[in-house]
């Protein structure tokens, strides 16, 4: 398990940032938790003083609801048992009084447990003044009482606790009060925090002092001692471990034992000891290490994270994204491989000195069928800094073509992201909670990581759906050749193909890819289309074509080529015989392409002329074609 290992190492590394809860930029909040402690959304606050008297209690905003909670193993992982946490928690379980404003004796036991554990914590050696605060309110057993009189909590007709704000209640009395706004049945879900202003001066859930306690307190509360697997240092065994991993309704995790039947060990084991054997605080660090990476920078689309981060210092470049995210500077089309190169490589270099050249770059994938059972650790690689970013730099330095990212969007040299990927190869209802989308992810990131071939199936899956146009938007289609392009250039790595048109490449696939090219540009230029070099803010397509009589439907040629790349020369001759209306149209303008049209031809040996279908090679003698057709009839048109 060295994934994990790396994980617990992680936390180590970063035992500064434990407790300390930061902001994003959009403006979710996350931080390392305490070990034996969790998150949770709070929906009231009740403020003591250091005496243990009631002060003040107000009902949470979303953006401050989020609570670190002292917590026991078992009350992490708590369902439908009764385990309370340790300091702040429901209401069942904190307020004295519930009971009475419930009028229902079932939940006696919740309070009377809850009770029993803090003060089992107040008389131990890990005690503090604050909790002792805590304690002696709750022991008054006034807690609804007290929100009843603040204007938090309400009583119905029968003095009991108000559960929820009906409609009729609101045509009689008005707006709801803020509770009502926040849960759905005040009695069931209300969670309370709590609160101690003392000479401290510090949030009772951030004071470090009382966290590093809990941490203690509850290592001291195990029997259950042996030796860490992970670690191999001896100590409390955990019994279970954390979920809540990906997001707050999370219910998988990544380790779990709880089928005490015979299906689970088959005969093997007695026992889960038997498998495995994890320090309490190992696992508490390692899963608390992975939250707080997911939140921080992971990657998570439809149930899959994907999470990479350093050692030493955790943030770094992530394999999945395309050149189009990878460099603040964006290479044109008009400009040179070398221009592209330039700025992959100081797009690393710019990575390289953020980090410190110290320890290792990992790379996790996680995933799930659903939100509860196993969540499973698809993809896991560690590699030096400098081996990464290598990597890196050659995977977009080899796979790349001209990329746009949207019908609006100035096209540029790039490599494409893994979800655009997936989404040329198997189209838009791929990435729409579909494992198809998932596996593709976790198969292309050794293509990067390791430098592993591109799997064929891929490839070909792309170039399928990019020789068959129809159904596409314009824009659409041409991203859809543009990803299998990149696709075709980095799986036949021999062949060198580049953008450039080769005036040398014999191989008829790629001659006939250039055929098709002149026809779909030739069509489009006589029906009324001009070409001109894009800026941003155009709304042409991304072809840099804007019809000025308003008819954009499909050419020829890209209702042929499907066929095409089965029957090219019976194909050919039927497009070719349609072209010569076209041809007409420019007034003795079109010679150039009848000339491109009989050079290219000329490039064929009789026998390669023929109908056996094409390789993916053709795609790249079109878009190659085009392309440089494309500049030509901006050239011209400033010219003019």
């Amino acid at each position: 398990m060295s994934w994990f290992y790396d994980l617990y190492k992680t936390y180590e590394n970063n035992f500064e940032e434990v407790g300390i809860i930061r902001e994003k930029k959009n403006g979710t909040k996350y931080t390392l938790l305490p070990v034996s402690h969790m998150e949770q959304a709070a929906h009231i606050e009740v403020t003591l003083d250091e005496y243990g008297e009631f002060l003040k209690a107000h009902v949470l905003d979303k953006e401050d609801s989020a609570t670190i909670v002292p917590c026991t193993e078992q009350s992490a992982t708590r369902s439908s048992n009764i385990s309370p946490h340790l300091l702040h928690d429901k209401l069942k379980y904190v307020a004295g009084d519930y009971v009475k404003y419930m009028n229902d004796i079932k939940f006696e036991p919740h309070h009377a447990m809850y009770m029993k554990n803090l003060n089992a914590w107040c008389e131990s050696e890990f005690s503090h003044k604050d909790i002792q605060s805590v304690h002696d309110y709750l022991e008054k057993g006034t807690l609804i009482n007290d929100l009843i009189k603040a204007g938090i909590l309400f009583l119905d007709d029968e003095k009991l606790l108000l559960r929820k704000w009906t409609r009729e209640m609101a045509k009689e009395q008005g707006d709801k009060p803020p509770i009502f706004d926040t849960v759905t049945d005040v009695a069931d879900q209300t969670f309370i925090r709590f609160n101690v202003l003392s000479s401290d001066n510090v949030p009772l859930m951030e004071n470090r002092e009382i966290q590093q306690l809990v941490t203690e307190y509850v290592k001291s509360t195990f029997d259950n001692k042996g030796v860490c697997y992970v670690t191999g240092k001896t100590g409390p065994i955990a019994g279970s471990h954390p979920k809540y991993l990906r997001w707050a309704g999370d219910d998988t995790k990544l380790i779990s034992a709880n089928d005490k039947g015979f299906n689970l060990y088959q005969g093997r084991f007695t026992n889960k000891k038997d498998v495995v054997m994890i320090g309490y605080e190992t696992s508490q660090k390692a899963h608390h290490a992975l939250k707080w990476l997911i939140q921080k920078q992971g990657r998570t689309k439809d149930g899959q994270v994907v999470v990479v981060w350093g050692d030493r210092k955790n943030d770094a470049s992530a394999p999945y994204p395309g050149s189009f995210n990878f460099s603040e500077e964006k290479t044109a089309i008009d400009k040179t491989k070398e221009d592209y190169a330039k700025n992959v490589y100081r797009g690393i270099e710019g990575y390289r000195h953020q980090l410190n050249n110290e320890g290792n770059i990992n790379i996790l994938v996680l995933n799930s069928a659903n939100d509860k059972g196993r969540l499973a650790v698809t993809y896991y690689q560690s590699l030096t800094q400098d081996d990464y970013l290598q990597r890196i730099s050659d995977w977009h330095t080899s796979c790349y073509w001209k990329q746009t990212s949207s019908a609006n969007k100035q096209p540029f040299y790039g490599t494409p992201s893994m979800y655009d990927i997936v989404l040329a190869a198997y189209g838009k209802g791929s990435t729409n909670k579909d494992r198809l989308a998932h596996k593709t992810i976790a198969r292309l990131l050794p293509c990067v990581v390791e430098r592993q071939k591109i799997p064929w199936d891929i490839v070909s899956a792309s170039y399928k759906r990019a020789v068959n146009p129809m159904g596409k938007e314009l824009w659409e289609w041409e991203r859809s050749v543009n990803i299998a392009c990149a696709l075709i250039k980095k799986y036949y790595t021999k062949e060198a193909y580049e953008m450039s048109v080769d005036e040398n490449n014999k191989d008829r696939s790629y001659l006939f890819g250039r055929l098709l090219a002149v026809a779909d540009v030739l069509e489009r230029r006589a029906k009324g289309y001009r070409f001109f070099k894009r800026t941003a803010g155009d709304t042409e397509d991304s072809n840099g074509m804007e019809g000025i009589s308003g008819n954009k439907q499909p050419t020829n040629a890209m209702l042929y080529m499907q066929n095409y790349t089965k029957h090219p020369a019976k194909t050919w001759q039927m497009t070719y015989i349609k072209l010569i209306p076209y041809m007409r149209m420019f007034d003795g303008k079109g010679t150039r392409y009848e000339e491109l049209i009989n050079e290219i031809t000329a490039s064929f040996t009789i026998e390669d002329f023929n109908n056996k279908p094409l390789s993916p090679a053709f795609l790249i003698g079109f878009s190659s074609q085009k392309t440089e057709l494309l500049k030509k009839s901006t050239k011209n048109q400033k010219e003019e």
